[in-house]
């Protein structure tokens, strides 16, 4: 039973998304199929960024995601609903959301100013109760005045949402199975006619990554027919084909059963990144990899928690998360403080932007241009970031 523990302990991180550290750079090479990853242990260093950050909060509320259209317009997510700007950030107004008894939002994405989706989810609090987590996938026509559900899963957890445009896009997660042993398998779907109806793709993935435990914890929507995955063990999968066939792009491989990968996104130059990391018995970690054109290289912060990122240019990289309390030893288990890091030499060495003792974690990054970044996490926290 221990180990099914730890397992459902680590899936639940995925769903939801100090010191100085003196460590001398080191470099291991992994053959992943014609792929290689080159493994860079970072530091974090003392110094000052070019950001202003302006803190506010929202009371009694933990805000998972973070969504912008443009300069102005934008939406977060949190356990009592969804808030919009329509000043870049300045103010918030709430949202009215239909929403089951105990379920939250985790997830917000607007493909217009009008048409925009959220994921509500109901998790089960013992591992025993696996039944109980629910998700509803509801949209809205209107810009958020009225919505209307489009998915319902009982089992499961759907963990991220992608559109690549009005009429097409992805949702995926895990659906449980079983608990003696404790089971699940990926869970993915697609729709072509906006949310009215959705293909089950799930088993044709199941097929080239059956030896993992089953989670999506993100999806890109590429074109009309592509879609990319991450799997919160680190295998990076693509379709090219609607979800007919899969293909394997990378497999971090040498990562601690701890370790939860639960962010993918792209960079400027349209190569992929993957954030996450862990926060355990064990100890704590921040793991950052990206593609190159010619391998994907993997950057590794002892103390530190990564739950989202930025590439800000080519080699300005900005990580929302947690690092360690400066009493607090990083190879031990401690008490995380919020942060956000900067490095300008992709990963190798970071800066500490923002850091908030009294605030856990926070769980996502938005980006509305290079100089000016939005971020939300645990308590409320709402950073407004401008470059000087």
């Amino acid at each position: 039973m221990k180990s099914y523990k730890l397992l459902f302990l680590v899936l639940c991180c995925s769903a939801f998304g100090c010191a100085k550290t003196q460590s001398k750079e080191a470099e291991r090479r992994h053959t992943i199929g014609e792929q290689q990853v080159n493994e860079v242990k970072s530091e974090i260093r003392a110094g000052r960024t070019a950001w202003n950050v302006t803190a506010k909060r929202i009371p009694d509320e933990s805000l998972h995601s973070v969504e912008f259209l443009d300069g102005n317009l934008g939406w977060i997510a949190g356990t009592n609903g969804i808030s919009r700007t329509i000043d870049g950030g300045k103010t918030w107004k709430r949202i009215t959301v239909p929403m089951p008894e105990n379920a939250e939002p985790v997830k917000v994405l607007f493909v217009t100013p009008d048409l925009g989706w959220i994921v509500l989810t109901r998790r089960a609090t013992n591992i025993a109760d696996f039944e109980e987590n629910h998700t509803w996938v509801l949209r809205t026509q209107d810009g958020g005045s009225t919505w209307e559900q489009k998915a319902e899963f009982s089992s499961s957890v759907i963990s991220s949402i992608s559109f690549f445009d009005a009429e097409r896009g992805w949702i995926a997660g895990i659906r449980y199975l079983g608990i003696s042993p404790l089971r699940s398998s990926f869970l993915v779907l697609r729709t072509s006619d906006r949310g009215e109806h959705w293909r089950d793709v799930s088993d044709n993935l199941i097929s080239i990554a059956a030896k993992e435990e089953g989670w999506i914890t993100s999806a890109i929507s590429d074109d009309a027919v592509t879609a990319t995955l991450l799997t919160f063990r680190g295998q990076v999968l693509r379709t090219y084909d609607e979800g007919q066939h899969w293909e394997k792009l990378a497999a971090i491989p040498q990562e601690p059963k701890q370790t939860s990968l639960c962010t993918l996104g792209t960079t400027a130059n349209n190569y992929f990144w993957f954030a996450g990391g862990a926060t355990s018995l064990e100890g704590s970690w921040g793991v950052l990899g990206f593609e190159t054109n010619q391998a994907w290289l993997k950057r590794r912060l002892p103390g530190a928690y990564f739950s989202d990122a930025a590439f800000v240019s080519e080699n300005e990289i900005l990580v929302s998360g947690s690092i360690a309390r400066p009493s607090a030893e990083i190879s031990a288990p401690s008490e995380q403080q919020a942060a956000i890091l900067q490095s300008s030499d992709v990963g190798r060495t970071w800066l500490v932007v923002y850091k908030e003792s009294n605030t856990e974690k926070i769980n996502a990054l938005a980006m509305i241009n290079r100089n000016h970044v939005i971020a939300v996490g645990e308590r409320g926290l709402i950073l407004d970031m401008v470059r000087e």
